[in-house]
């Protein structure tokens, strides 16, 4: 039986394998980042076509024979145009380390090595391990009937968090202190929970331990695309700490969620968020006024704050997933309380 859910989960090992292997290769420009969307297409319509064969509860048999057609027909489609245009190699070459904002000059620092990146994309692989080998079973999970048992599910849940996220965050148009006020905290943390529980749930089911591995990588990312298209001056250290803080906010979030799904708590799957928001909404605050108090100060220690900053926040976040992970009560009456006040 053991062998059988071992068959079983190498597809999705390997798809996630692959993933891992597409954002290193985009990092280092050897893919170009233009094939992007091929990518994404190829990404998410072979894991609902996962999801459909092993996770989702169908009705009736033909409509999951549909479903799993239509996918398998997007994600033949996509990857033979992705393929192609490899082959014909039409794009100019261009990396997230290339990548960068109109008028900025990127600081060249030797603090970072180039392969850097690889240390927050290896342990995502060896969680995802640890589930193919852990796990001996795949629950199925059910439609949701209502708008109010939406949350119950985490692939309409996520799917629903990850557009209105993409949405506010690339067409909304407020200035730039709302954005990092209003848009940053609460739209960001949507799209990274969304994007990750998404990808996790439809290759994983509701293995913790996979969710953690996707979640670090979408944290990861996000923090790599948003430095080099908006902060593309920023010294290394500071590039280290944004990718490290929205690393942990994904995680803390896809964790607490996954927590009050396996306990049961469908009132408090809602509130998942407001933890990662709050420690968000803490950090952009900081960053605009602190920006100002720090200007009067000396180099020295304009750099000493913003270390102490960047790692207490990073140890605050961490120290949340460690309480979501070994002390579920804690957090649970955090988050009790929370929506007993909503």
């Amino acid at each position: 039986m053991t062998n059988l859910y071992l068959f079983r989960n190498f597809p999705s090992l390997l798809v996630f394998s692959m993933f891992l292997s597409t954002v290193y290769l985009f990092y280092l420009g050897i893919l170009d980042i233009s094939y992007t969307p091929q990518f994404l297409v190829v990404l998410f319509s072979v894991s609902l076509c996962i999801y459909s064969t092993f996770y989702h509860s169908f009705e009736k048999d033909r409509h999951k024979h549909f479903f799993q057609g239509v996918t398998f027909v997007v994600f033949s489609v996509s990857a033979l145009y992705t393929v192609y245009t490899l082959s014909q190699n039409t794009f100019p070459k261009k990396s997230l380390i290339d990548l960068q904002s109109p008028g900025t000059i990127s600081l060249s620092n030797p603090f970072l090595p180039k392969s850097w990146v690889l240390l927050f994309l290896t342990p995502p692989l060896l969680f995802s391990l640890l589930h193919v080998c852990m796990t001996n079973s795949r629950p199925s999970y059910t439609t949701p009937q209502t708008m109010e048992g939406i949350p119950t599910s985490p692939m309409f849940f996520s799917f629903a968090c990850m557009i209105i996220g993409f949405w506010s965050v690339l067409f909304v148009g407020i200035n730039i202190t709302q954005r990092v006020i209003i848009i940053a905290p609460i739209f960001e943390e949507l799209l990274k929970f969304g994007v990750a529980l998404f990808i996790a749930t439809a290759l994983f089911g509701r293995s913790t331990n996979s969710r953690i591995a996707v979640a670090i990588v979408i944290g990861t990312l996000f923090g790599l695309i948003e430095h080099q298209t908006t902060y593309a001056s920023e010294p290394d250290l500071l590039y280290l700490f944004r990718t490290a803080f929205h690393l942990t906010t994904t995680v803390l979030s896809v964790s607490i969620y996954t927590l009050f799904e396996r306990k049961g708590l469908d009132e408090l799957l809602l509130t998942s968020l407001v933890t990662p928001m709050l420690l968000h909404y803490f950090n952009n605050m900081f960053s605009l006024f602190g920006a100002l108090i720090v200007y009067f100060l000396a180099e020295s220690s304009q750099n000493l704050i913003t270390i102490i900053f960047g790692a207490s926040i990073i140890v605050l976040g961490n120290t949340l997933i460690l309480l979501t992970l070994v002390r579920e009560n804690i957090m649970i009456t955090i988050h009790r309380s929370v929506y007993e006040i909503i």
